[in-house]
Formats: structure tokens, C-alpha cells, sequence
């Protein structure tokens, strides 16, 4: 949690982080598929730089959210975040590869030339423990 919270400190330092990141994010996202689910129809678009916007806002309600409860946490207590991304353009299917996507432009964005790995499996880890149990929380929700 430690490595997460001080990487995600450095990049919020870096000039021009959240167009940066926001548009790293976008782009690792459409090279697994999630065109359909984000609205735009051009990167020069107004929706492009809101969806790019509404990423990092993302990414940092979740880095937000962690904490040593993590892996005790019920799956239900996400429920606001699932909200959130829901609210933000991100749907279930696109959350299914936001972990790898985050982990991967945050190393691009941050340490373009030696991306350490220990801090990419900590980001891919532990973003992915949230978005399992937002799947969790969306099947116990229908199964009601």
C-alpha cells in the first residue's frame, strides 16, 4: 500500500500528470478493447479529454480507498467506487482490464525507462483486488 500511495504522490507532482495519464490510460484501454464502451468517437473530442479527465479521477478515489482493510473489506463496502466508475464511463466490461491498463500507464507515465516491477505488480495487484470485488458486489446485487 505504502509503494502505491508514495508512486501515486510522484505522479500527481509531475507537470501535466492528469492529460498525461488520462490519455495513457484511454489508449492502454482501446488496445484491449474497451472502444465501444467509452462514447467517443475521436481522440481530438470533447468526450476524449472528459473520459481522460474522468480516468485519473478515478484512479485517485481508488488509491483513495485502499488501505489494510483491503483484504478484509466485504464486497459491498465498494459499492460507492462501483458507482463512481459506473457514473464516470467505465462499465463492468471495461473494469475488467482497468487494473492492467492503470499499472501499465502509470510505469509509461512515471518511470518511462526503468519501470521498477515490484511496483507494477504492487498497482496491478492491488487495483485488481478492487475490481474483483466490485464484480462481487455487481453478482451478490443481481442475485438479490
Amino acid at each position: 500500500m505504502i509503494l502505491i500511495d508514495t508512486s501515486w504522490e510522484n505522479v500527481k507532482q509531475m507537470r501535466n500528470y492528469k492529460s498525461l495519464l488520462g490519455e495513457e490510460i484511454i489508449l492502454q484501454l482501446l488496445e484491449r478493447g474497451a472502444r465501444p464502451y467509452l462514447g467517443f468517437s475521436s481522440v481530438r473530442s470533447e468526450r476524449f479529454t472528459q473520459v481522460c479527465d474522468n480516468a485519473v479521477e478515478l484512479v485517485d478515489a481508488l488509491v483513495s480507498f485502499i488501505g489494510p482493510h483491503l483484504d478484509n473489506m466485504d464486497p459491498s463496502e465498494i459499492k460507492p467506487l462501483q458507482d463512481q466508475a459506473d457514473e464516470k464511463g467505465f462499465p463492468a466490461p471495461v473494469r475488467d482490464f482497468f487494473a492492467v491498463a492503470v499499472s501499465a500507464s502509470i510505469m509509461a507515465v512515471a518511470f518511462p525507462v526503468t519501470s521498477p516491477s515490484d511496483l507494477r505488480t504492487a498497482w496491478r495487484t492491488v487495483l485488481q483486488v478492487l475490481m474483483d470485488k466490485m464484480v462481487v458486489n455487481e453478482m451478490e446485487t443481481c442475485a438479490l
